[in-house]
């Protein structure tokens, strides 16, 4: 016979199971909590015996709560694959489509995913302690131009203003704050995970692609909107 091989991976599981309060733990251990792990552990190995011999997987399930849901719905994510990976990308484009969810916006990424005690605190830009004034336009009053057409942009940002966070950037900042507060915006609406970067990232990004020199980094001299577009598309893609 050939000869027998063992291969030892770690898996997590992580379940969400509903139940009437008055329902003894005991119970709920036995009837819900013990057959979800099953369950979750029945998926996962369907998901890897394919390739167990060759690879090692990374699973790991994630609880949504989309709009439109009244119930969380658990994802497994191979964690081995970044969010924009291709294969990762269709997996949460089926499930858009099976659960009658809009295309235009993330709503399964891992950045979307129910967040539970301490891990609530992780740092996120979305974060409600945050020192950034959010929405300004909100505030501003009508311009009274006659036949002028307003446009409102859909989503929340963060405004980023001059000598924040304690930069001295009065003069030459402008692109840069305009950058940060672009940047929030995906940040808030989940399209991106990548923190908003600081002045001193800025210019690292635009050395590194070759578009300035390597005394760039630190100096105090300003961007343009070409620039500008250079960095969004070196972090964002």
């Amino acid at each position: 016979p050939a000869p027998a091989s063992l291969r030892v991976i770690d898996l997590k599981l992580d379940i969400l199971c509903y139940s009437s309060m008055d329902l003894p733990v005991a119970v709920a251990v036995s009837e819900l909590v013990i057959p979800g792990l099953a369950d979750q552990l029945s998926i996962m190995k369907k998901a890897i015996v394919s390739e167990l011999l060759t690879q090692q997987p990374q699973l790991c399930p994630y609880h949504f709560v989309p709009p439109g849901l009244l119930i969380p719905l658990t994802a497994i994510y191979d964690t081995r694959y970044g969010e924009i990976e291709e294969k990762q990308s269709e997996l949460r484009r089926n499930l858009h489509f099976r659960l009658g969810l809009p295309l235009d916006r993330p709503l399964l990424r891992t950045s979307n995913a129910l967040t539970f005690g301490a891990m609530e605190m992780r740092d996120r830009s979305s974060s409600k302690s945050s020192s950034l004034l959010r929405d300004v336009h909100k505030e501003i009053p009508s311009s009274g131009v006659s036949g002028g057409i307003m446009s409102l942009i859909d989503g929340s940002y963060e405004y980023y203003h001059y000598l924040h966070d304690g930069i001295d950037d009065n003069g030459w900042g402008c692109a840069y704050r305009s950058l940060q507060t672009i940047m929030s915006w995906y940040r808030l609406q989940q399209y991106s995970s990548i923190n908003v970067p600081s002045h001193r990232e800025i210019q690292q990004v635009l050395v590194e692609i070759g578009d300035k020199d390597p005394s760039f980094i630190g100096s105090r001299e300003w961007i343009g909107a070409i620039e500008l577009s250079f960095v969004l598309d070196k972090l964002l893609g």
